[in-house]
């Protein structure tokens, strides 16, 4: 009898294993690195040219504080401009900035237009020996698909890599793609594609590795996720399968008991 009962028992298990068991998925990344080894660390220049859009804050600093107040306060209010939002760069890719006018910006780095607008001041004797200091405000990324928290981040520093952009989405989901990942990303009114996956090697020396402003990342589902969808009704009915095979079981053993 006690045998008979421990093949019933392992049967009801063997059930429930079945009715709850998924396809393994590959869930890691970084398994083509391999092991005790170690590179050099190739940081390429990070492109942060200015493009239509961007909104930047610029600090115009100087010795006169009463020059400095004018350029970055008086005159911007004058102007009808919020100094302390930023300045948005236009469909032209210009700004219009107090005392100079229309300032040419797309296509330049920030420290270029850094130092055109000081050569700028001083060849219009508005200012002596300025220190320009742009930043862009609203450098920001989006993350959508399979990871944990989905939306748009705004980065302060405007430096994130991909490894850092993941972790600020809380990590991909189980049921994310790691070896086809898009990047979306726009670049002279142009709009570019690039996929790659998380398990290359040479993946923290390529070009895309640290992001651009408004660049966007697209972690698919894998396949295993749309059938675990397609088959929720399934499961339904397994369960409900299982839990009647059980209730059988359990009255058999109760007839044999008696």
């Amino acid at each position: 009898m006690k045998v008979l009962k421990m093949q019933y028992l392992g049967l009801i298990i063997w059930i429930l294993g079945m009715s709850s068991c998924a396809s393994s998925k590959k869930i890691t990344i970084f398994s083509e690195l391999k092991n005790e080894t170690s590179t050099p660390i190739v940081v390429g220049k990070i492109d942060k040219t200015i493009k239509s859009g961007d909104i930047l804050q610029i600090t115009i600093f100087s010795q006169d504080e009463m020059t400095k107040q004018m350029l970055n306060n008086s005159a911007a209010a004058a102007a009808g401009v919020n100094a302390a939002s930023g300045y948005l760069v236009d469909d032209s890719g210009c700004i219009k900035f107090p005392l100079l006018g229309s300032v040419k910006c797309s296509g330049l780095s920030k420290e270029q237009l850094e130092d055109t607008m000081a050569m700028t001041l001083i060849g219009r004797k508005l200012v002596l020996d300025p220190i320009v200091s742009i930043r862009i405000s609203n450098f920001k990324i989006t993350l959508l698909g399979e990871v944990n928290r989905p939306g748009v981040f705004n980065i302060q520093n405007e430096r994130i890599s991909i490894i850092e952009a993941i972790g600020l989405a809380g990590d991909l989901t189980v049921f994310a793609q790691r070896n086809n990942i898009l990047l979306i990303r726009e670049e002279n009114g142009k709009r570019y594609y690039k996929r790659f996956s998380l398990n290359d090697e040479t993946l923290f020396s390529k070009d895309f590795y640290y992001l651009q402003n408004q660049d966007i990342l697209y972690f698919e589902p894998s396949k295993g996720k749309a059938a675990t969808i397609d088959r929720s009704t399934q499961y339904i009915s397994l369960g409900l399968t299982a839990l009647s095979v059980i209730m059988l079981i359990y009255i058999q053993l109760t007839a044999t008991v008696k």
